[in-house]
């Protein structure tokens, strides 16, 4: 449990599990309310976080300015009524949140997890195993399906989460370190209390250079999937999800 690579799969698998239910249930919710057959421009099912419009068109509803976030078979820009209380826009319920905090992190992380492994530890074994690559490449894989695949949304500001994930990991690691300075070193050279300087290079440059250029990459992913998106259906999607 003290190692990086177990912290990760444990959050990637809560990610899957809690996305896994959060669709079931929305699938279940939409099918009673008699919603699950809207569809937008592309045929498809309404995402109810990630909205099309032909153009960003703002109306008044009482005194509130609300975004509308789909045109209809007309071509027309309408405001979904699931998406108001009260005048105000629906915020993204909490359960999403936390899936989308956990995509956000395992993102990251797991593309760490493969470069430490990779570029820091595997030379010195010198030997490529199937267990290896399950365990240490598999999981950049996996997430890589997932943000190509999922019309989830990327914010760069969101960098802080999986900072503060590796800022746990490290504290973490400091303290596991001190308890058995001898037999609790975690990674030789990389993660390795016992040569501090080094540890601390590490880590500062995993949360300082690492982990904003990766959180850059997917957000850049993300752009791409709305410019390719743009290109095929000839128009935009209007993210609309809460920030």
């Amino acid at each position: 449990m003290a190692f990086l690579t177990t912290w990760s799969y444990i959050i990637l698998t809560t990610h899957f599990n809690m996305a896994c239910a959060i669709c079931v249930w929305s699938m279940v919710k939409a099918h009673k309310s008699g919603k699950s057959e809207i569809s937008d421009l592309n045929g498809g099912i309404k995402n109810q976080g990630f909205k099309h419009s032909t153009e960003e068109v703002s109306e008044e509803i009482g005194n509130t300015e609300v975004k509308n976030s789909y045109v209809d078979d007309n071509n027309t820009a309408k405001t979904h009524p699931d998406e108001i209380i009260d005048n105000r826009m629906k915020p993204t319920p909490w359960y999403s949140k936390i899936s989308w905090i956990l995509a956000n992190i395992i993102s990251v992380w797991a593309v760490i997890v493969s470069l430490i492994y990779y570029i820091a530890l595997f030379p010195s074994n010198g030997v490529l195993l199937f267990h290896d690559v399950n365990v240490h490449l598999m999981n950049s894989v996996i997430v890589l399906i997932d943000t190509a695949l999922c019309a989830r949304p990327v914010r760069i500001l969101h960098v802080i989460y999986p900072v503060i994930y590796g800022l746990t990991y490290l504290v973490f690691s400091l303290i596991y370190w001190s308890m058995d300075p001898v037999n609790n070193v975690l990674y030789p050279v990389v993660l390795d209390w016992n040569n501090a300087p080094i540890t601390l290079g590490v880590g500062s440059g995993l949360l300082i250079v690492v982990i904003p250029s990766l959180q850059m990459m997917f957000f850049g992913l993300y752009r791409l999937k709305l410019y390719i998106f743009k290109k095929i259906y000839k128009h935009e999607y209007l993210d609309v999800i809460s920030k």
